[in-house]
């Protein structure tokens, strides 16, 4: 089933058109996204790879104070 995912995710990769997407691409809503960048999987990373991530990430959730 790996196998079969890294397939898919070639195939989406190699026949999206990038162009369209991004700051660069003149298209209105992606001025300020942040979804191709990394940062969601990154902060998901950090809050679940150990037990501290995951306290300071509910601290931060709980008090609003990073």
């Amino acid at each position: 089933m790996v196998g079969r995912m890294g397939v898919d995710a070639a195939i989406w990769l190699d026949t999206t058109t990038w162009e369209k997407y991004g700051k660069k691409s003149g298209n209105e809503k992606c001025r300020d996204c942040m979804v191709h960048c990394g940062y969601e999987a990154t902060a998901v990373d950090y809050t679940f790879s150990s037990i501290k991530g995951f306290a300071e990430t509910v601290a931060v959730t709980l008090t609003r104070r990073l």
